[in-house]
């Protein structure tokens, strides 16, 4: 399907993901098979692209939509789905997690940050906690977030230094 919302990816990528057929998704995949590995790899290539497409004003609306729809159902918010896509680039991920941080959350909304940084250590591991700890030094209530974080399907390690970080006691 051809985009015709020209310089904007990430309408584009919305519109691209919502018009897929949906048929594919219901029937079940084997793990590893090659049409899924090959849903994968069209999967990476798509949020690569959106990833690429995006400019620093891109990144701080998402990162302030995002902060702005914490009310709406999550599981059907355009602002969640592009964050979920942003984190699948270890340093567009990063950024996005600082901007929703500094846009200041309610206490009782930390839980779903505490998912986005969850779901970036899932995809990126050692390769992003020395920045997540580095980032919880800065600025000591983050630490806050992490207690949302799981272990999900990140290293073993890197769930320990996150716990460790986060003060909880299963560390």
């Amino acid at each position: 399907m051809a985009c015709t919302d020209a310089g904007d990816s990430a309408a584009c990528f919305l519109k691209q993901r919502q018009s897929a057929p949906h048929s594919q998704a219901v029937r079940p995949m084997k793990a590893r098979s090659p049409e899924w590995e090959a849903l994968r790899e069209e999967g990476q290539k798509r949020r690569a692209k959106f990833n690429q497409g995006l400019t620093s004003s891109d990144i701080r609306e998402i990162a302030k939509s995002w902060v702005e729809n914490l009310d709406i159902d999550k599981a059907q918010s355009a602002s969640n789905d592009k964050v979920s896509t942003c984190i699948f680039d270890a340093a567009v991920g990063l950024k996005v997690i600082a901007l929703i941080w500094s846009h200041g959350l309610k206490k009782e909304n930390l839980s779903y940050l505490g998912v986005v940084v969850e779901d970036y250590l899932a995809i990126h591991g050692e390769a992003v906690i020395d920045q997540i700890e580095a980032f919880a030094e800065r600025d000591q209530e983050f630490v806050n977030v992490l207690q949302y974080v799981y272990p999900n399907t990140m290293p073993k390690e890197v769930y320990r230094r996150v716990r460790a970080l986060s003060g909880r006691k299963d560390a």
